[in-house]
């Protein structure tokens, strides 16, 4: 291109986005703005910053879970069909599969390499998984019900989309066979970081009735960054249209920084409508185990040795199930608990381990 401008075909081509993150400028006058899988360049670019929402919110709830800083980043979202994604998997994938009312009706599924899942399912568990049995995969079902949790209500808080979804369900698929139905979904790859524990990829799959309503976000503060490069990426297409003369000569694909986790994170999900339900909170100093004529024989002055020694941590408990474990304090007049340690997740599966 000896005169540095724009012949007809490549302005075309810039409008219909590259892959990556479609973000969409200004069609040409008089022509309807092209569509890539039903959705224009500008719905893929409004459902990009809601994708970059959702990285942050998993990445907070995913350091809560597992104790260990995560780094989520979103490497690309595009409209794609099935087949394309199923062929980047080899082996067995653990499905996860959440169904959304609202905005939309559809089911959202994510896919993991066997492996990741593994050592995500062992670091909730506090121990290396060789398989995903059933512990893992309820494991694994925790985790991802606050991942989807935290990410619906940050949609929610900045983007103003009321987000109504099931608790996820997973499963173990091979590659060739995922169970998944086929057809064009809203792909979008996010690479997974934590602390050296992890470096890898998962995928999402959004249908596309459920990306068009994602479609419609009205932005928020989380939207600065993707904001600033839907801008740049529009005053390009301008540009390329003749809107301000000036020629353009080369494209990238958007760049996103890395999205990590620095704060606690929030309470996630539908679960602000059970805040004001009471559960019995019990502290227990420990156990013993008598017969019935030793406790006949109890009287003023009795002593009842326990099964733990002095100094030991004391066990929280709320409704009967251990949570914590504490040490005592005096608190003014009144006895106190101070918690040292929150029990994980497979403790709370199995309390009776």
């Amino acid at each position: 291109m000896a005169d540095a401008s724009l012949s007809q075909s490549e302005i075309d081509a810039l409008l219909q986005g590259a892959d990556g993150f479609d973000m969409g400028g200004g069609a040409p006058a008089g022509k309807a703005e092209p569509k890539k899988g039903g959705l224009t360049a500008k719905e893929l670019a409004s459902a990009g910053k809601v994708a970059e929402t959702v990285a942050t919110a998993q990445a907070a709830a995913l350091f809560s879970a597992v104790n260990q800083t995560a780094t989520f980043e979103v490497s690309s979202a595009k409209v794609s069909p099935l087949k394309e994604t199923a062929s980047g998997f080899e082996g067995e994938v653990l499905v996860v599969k959440t169904t959304y009312t609202q905005p939309a009706s559809g089911i959202v599924f994510y896919l993991f390499k066997e492996e990741d899942a593994r050592t995500l399912a062992g670091l909730s568990l506090g121990s290396p998984v060789d398989s995903l049995d059933d512990n893992a995969i309820n494991a694994l079902q925790e985790v991802l019900a606050q991942m989807t949790g935290n990410a619906d209500t940050d949609i929610n808080n900045n983007h103003g989309i009321e987000m109504a979804s099931s608790s996820p369900k997973a499963m173990v698929a091979d590659a060739g066979k995922l169970n998944i139905p086929d057809g064009d979904y809203w792909t979008v790859t996010l690479t997974l970081n934590l602390e050296g524990t992890l470096d890898s990829t998962f995928v999402q799959l959004y249908p596309l009735p459920l990306a068009k309503a994602l479609a419609g976000a009205k932005g928020g503060k989380s939207d600065d960054r993707a904001s600033a490069a839907g801008g740049g990426l529009d005053a390009l297409l301008e540009g390329a249209t003749g809107s301000t003369g000036a020629p353009v000569s080369s494209i990238q694909n958007a760049e996103f920084s890395p999205l990590v986790q620095t704060a606690d994170p929030a309470i996630t999900g539908n679960i602000n409508l059970l805040l004001d339900v009471p559960l019995e909170v019990t502290v227990e100093l420990g156990r013993s185990t008598k017969t019935v004529q030793e406790v006949l024989s109890l009287g003023e002055g009795s002593i009842i040795e326990l099964d733990k020694l002095a100094g030991e941590p004391v066990d929280l408990l709320v409704n009967g199930k251990p949570i914590a474990k504490g040490e005592v304090v005096v608190i003014d007049e009144n006895f106190g608990v101070r918690v040292t340690e929150i029990v994980n997740v497979k403790s709370r599966l199995n309390p009776e381990d």
